[in-house]
């Protein structure tokens, strides 16, 4: 059974429960607000504490500068190793230079000392403008050679066709001579051959010529000089020729070019003085050829002489074409490469082709806490040719040599 009294009492406990819980979340939000303000308080406390040492250090390091004079500099950052390797080519660096120039020597002492045959020659280094001028001026001595035995055959004819029709205008038996017009046809191409030829070697003189530098630390200079001095050290009587720098010159040598031109100058004049008999004689003829049989040998005759008027008639123009471009000039040229040419011809002197190339490279090593290391490589490469006077190639060989050092 319920009370009245007990019924009445359950709202007022309920309102009782309600205030004291609004309370104790009162209680707790202000207590949370206590403790975030305490945070916020310690900050800035921190924070205060911070300016203050900063302040400090601040006023010692000025105090500091006040007292050594030392003024403020902007920090400049550093650069770490990332440990990776460095390398540069092309660089020319002493040490390198060193390196490539020791192997060269060391090479051309190999070269040497495999040369036991060479001693008492006479060795040329090659050079490719003079083997191709010297092909050119043996082609012109022979056809001039041949061109001055033709001048000769013409004389010699012409003196046999005066005898022949002297011998027929005073009655005298003559022994025929046959086949007076062979070894003539061939005249006006040998002599257009023989002024070309003329052409083709003064113009190799004049050839313009490009030189372009090669990223190599040895030239071909290097190699000859160092090849001269080992030659001395090692005792071998060498007598090497470089054209390339000084042109061969020997003292008392006669040259076969102005021998060859006086010896066909000779001939060709004999020749046209015993030419300028043959109109006069050919017009007596035409009275003593009465007769058929006489005719006909007149006919033959004429025919022969014309034949011999026409080879003269090339051998003086191309002997006028010759004396236009033997000038004073051309001939100094070709001097230096006939006393080369003949030099050549010695069964003791060789044709010595020399090809020398070279590199150079560094690597540098990097680490943050030692000094920075430079390694330095060196490579240099000799190829070599040896000719005889006749061409032939004899000898051939590449070396190489390689260092690397610190």
């Amino acid at each position: 059974m319920t009370y009245p009294e007990q019924a009445g009492d359950e709202p007022l406990k309920q309102a009782q429960k309600e205030a004291a819980l609004a309370k104790a979340k009162a209680e707790r939000i202000e207590a949370e607000k206590q403790i975030a303000e305490g945070e916020r308080a310690i900050q800035q406390a921190r924070r205060n504490l911070t300016l203050e040492r900063k302040e400090t250090t601040a006023a010692q390091v000025d105090e500091l500068k006040s007292l050594t004079g030392l003024t403020e500099t902007s920090a400049t950052s550093i650069a770490l190793p990332s440990g990776g390797l460095t390398i540069g080519e092309g660089v020319v660096f002493p040490q390198i230079l060193d390196s490539v120039n020791q192997q060269l020597r060391s090479l051309i002492q190999q070269w040497l000392s495999d040369q036991v045959n060479l001693q008492s020659s006479h060795l040329i280094i090659y050079q490719e403008q003079d083997a191709r001028a010297i092909h050119h001026y043996r082609l012109l001595l022979d056809q001039m050679q041949s061109l001055h035995k033709a001048t000769e055959l013409v004389f010699q004819r012409i003196q046999q066709i005066i005898r022949r029709a002297n011998a027929w205008l005073e009655n005298q038996p003559l022994a025929e001579s046959q086949n007076v017009g062979i070894g003539l046809i061939a005249v006006p191409a040998l002599a257009s051959g023989i002024v070309k030829s003329v052409a083709d070697l003064v113009q190799l003189f004049k050839k313009e010529v490009d030189i372009r530098s090669q990223s190599s630390l040895l030239t071909e200079e290097d190699a000859v000089a160092l090849l001269q001095k080992e030659a001395l050290r090692a005792g071998l009587k060498l007598e090497i020729y470089y054209p390339k720098l000084y042109p061969v010159y020997k003292t008392g040598v006669t040259s076969p070019f102005v021998e060859q031109w006086h010896s066909l100058a000779q001939s060709l004049q004999l020749a046209v003085e015993a030419a300028g008999n043959g109109p006069e004689l050919l017009k007596r003829l035409q009275t003593w050829a009465d007769r058929d049989e006489r005719r006909f040998r007149l006919q033959q005759l004429t025919q022969e002489w014309n034949d011999l008027q026409a080879a003269l008639t090339v051998i003086q123009t191309t002997h006028t074409q010759l004396k236009q471009e033997a000038t004073q000039e051309n001939a100094l040229m070709i001097q230096p490469l006939e006393q080369l040419s003949q030099l050549l011809m010695n069964n003791s002197a060789y044709h010595l082709r020399l090809q020398v190339s070279s590199q150079g490279a560094y690597q540098i090593t990097k680490r943050l806490w030692r000094n920075a290391v430079i390694e330095y490589h060196a490579s240099v490469e000799l190829n070599y040719m040896l000719f005889q006077s006749d061409g032939q190639l004899i000898r051939a060989d590449k070396l190489s040599s390689r260092a690397s050092f610190t």
